[in-house]
């Protein structure tokens, strides 16, 4: 098995040339840890939108938070057994299932029309879920990767960890996101990587896994090489058409082609901004939309090259992205943020039943333009039906 060992040189050593990424050890904390996985928020990031007005209560964004569930608002989603401080971090769709996970082992299905909380069985934050050939994936890390065969309810998940001939070489690292091709035999793996001697990462940031008899084979892709080039962790990564992209930090971009071959190609791509990518998607036809921090909206034509898509949109850092068409893209991201692109602008998004709050929203899942899920900290939404009824 064999990483690409990436060196400062050329491009790349424009678009990394960093100062080491923070120590990726995944949470495996219990419910009323200190830390559930909640990144910062920018308490300085701007509205940068002006339809919401002052009210007499002081509230400036009232506008956008209305108390009950309306058309063309997303609307608050209860979810059974939910323990008030879970954070959802990603979803998946496979067979018309909408799967979400979270902090403290959560997995939360939506099933003849209502959403239930399940589990994995351990304290684990997943950070990613995807299926492959029939089986659901989720982990918090390489180390803890949980697996259930079937859809909801016809199987329990079951534990697995790398094992084989590199097996020394493999840490607990954390993973930031599954992705798996419908047609493939691998589950990629971005991961949050540290060049800090005492945490064993030695800059790995993309891996790959194949389910064996008895373990996990793991196969490095992307691995950065300190001291000559600094560590990047991917955030994100989606893809389509046998392309896969990973996103991280300081907008770092690889393209990976030839999915199945051994090793897979893997190029730097020019993402037009220097801001941290924090969410990818992969359209069908060929468009990448990317998400970060300060607003950043990038969106790459079939053929073509990244560039700002960012006009309209509200200045905050941006978690997730997904849509069913370049015509019908949505973003979701810190302060309650959710906003709409019909190919032509940007539309912010209302939220019903919040109240006061205001949470990160991190992920989105978009099965048609009339079934879009959003989830973040401590937050389930749905969009409204046409006739206004909670979804």
């Amino acid at each position: 098995m064999r990483a690409i060992h990436l060196l400062a040189s050329g491009a790349l050593l424009a678009a990394s040339s960093l100062a080491a990424c923070s120590d990726g050890d995944p949470a495996r904390a219990e419910p009323g840890a200190d830390d559930a996985g909640i990144d910062a928020v920018d308490q300085d990031a701007g509205d940068g939108d002006g339809a919401a007005q002052p009210t007499d209560g002081g509230c400036t964004d009232c506008a956008w938070f209305p108390a009950s569930c309306e058309k063309g608002a997303l609307c608050s989603v209860p979810v059974d057994g939910l323990d008030p401080r879970t954070v959802l971090f990603a979803f998946g769709v496979h067979g018309g299932e909408v799967t979400a996970v979270g902090t403290y082992g959560s997995v939360v299905e939506r099933s003849s029309g209502t959403w239930r909380r399940g589990g994995v069985g351990a304290p684990d934050a997943l950070r990613g879920v995807t299926t492959l050939a029939g089986e659901v994936w989720t982990a918090g890390s390489v180390e803890g990767v949980f697996i259930r065969d079937g859809g909801q309810g016809q199987a329990s998940w079951s534990e697995h960890r790398p094992g084989g001939p590199d097996y020394w070489s493999v840490r607990n690292w954390a993973v930031t996101g599954l992705f798996s091709e419908p047609a493939g035999t691998w589950v990629w793996a971005a991961t949050a990587t540290t060049c800090s001697p005492a945490s064993g990462n030695d800059g790995v940031s993309l891996v790959r896994l194949r389910r064996q008899p008895e373990w996990l084979e793991l196969e490095k892709i992307i691995q950065y090489q300190p001291p000559m080039s600094g560590c990047i962790t991917m955030n994100a990564l989606d893809g389509a058409g046998g392309t896969l992209w990973a996103a991280g930090d300081k907008g770092v971009v690889y393209k990976v082609t030839d999915l199945e071959a051994s090793p897979p190609v893997v190029a730097p791509e020019e993402s037009g901004t220097t801001r941290s990518l924090l969410g990818v998607w992969a359209e069908a036809t060929g468009n990448v939309f990317l998400v970060g921090k300060e607003g950043a909206v990038q969106r790459r034509a079939p053929g073509g090259a990244f560039a700002p898509a960012d006009d309209g949109v509200r200045p905050v850092a941006y978690h997730a992205v997904r849509g069913t068409s370049p015509t019908d893209v949505w973003i979701a991201g810190e302060d309650a943020t959710v906003m709409h692109y019909d190919g032509q602008r940007w539309t912010r998004v209302p939220i019903a039943g919040l109240g006061d709050r205001r949470p990160t929203l991190r992920a989105i899942a978009a099965v048609a333009p009339d079934r879009v899920w959003v989830a973040g900290d401590n937050v389930l939404l749905g969009l409204a039906r046409e006739d206004g009824r909670a979804p």
